[in-house]
């Protein structure tokens, strides 16, 4: 997760990947559906080509900016009608823009305190876990069987292919 957030503050990766919960087969069924019913009231076609799915997916993504954009800037000048039910969901609405004001120190930041959270949290088990030396493992140790198993899973695919 932290290397993902870091590709999105190089500008590598659109901010919408952090909307992990959004990748399910329910939010693609509901896509679909919404790209079905884009036909139109008195159209009885409801089966179209992968193309005409992916122009009606780009108006989707379209209004979905605009809705984004009217939900953080209340003096944006399109306002969409909302249900009196979805007033209550607006706190964990899927559209909110995410913040791009994270930094690479203030991921670093986070990770060492979640580091810390979960050594403590392994140390209330009474576990231990130590280093080939004998001492409790560090950050770095970690970073570096980390990237060592990423490497050794990265060229197994190469060989696969």
């Amino acid at each position: 997760m932290a290397y993902i957030t870091l590709l999105i503050t190089n500008n590598q990766l659109l901010p919408e990947t952090l909307r992990i919960w959004l990748f399910s087969s329910q939010a693609c069924e509901s896509m679909f559906r919404t790209a079905r019913s884009m036909s139109g009231t008195f159209s009885s076609v409801v089966n179209f080509s992968v193309t005409e799915f992916l122009r009606r997916a780009e108006k989707l993504s379209v209004l979905q900016t605009i809705k984004s954009e009217v939900e953080s800037n209340p003096d944006f000048p399109f306002h969409f009608p909302s249900h009196h039910k979805q007033v209550k969901l607006q706190n964990f609405t899927s559209t909110a823009k995410i913040s791009n004001s994270l930094s690479t120190k203030e991921i670093e930041r986070i990770v060492q305190h979640e580091f810390a959270d979960a050594r403590e949290l392994v140390a209330s088990l009474n576990i231990t876990i130590l280093n080939k030396v004998g001492n409790p493992i560090a950050m770095d140790e970690v970073s570096v069987i980390v990237e060592n198993h990423l490497v050794k899973q990265q060229k197994s695919v190469v060989q696969v292919k």
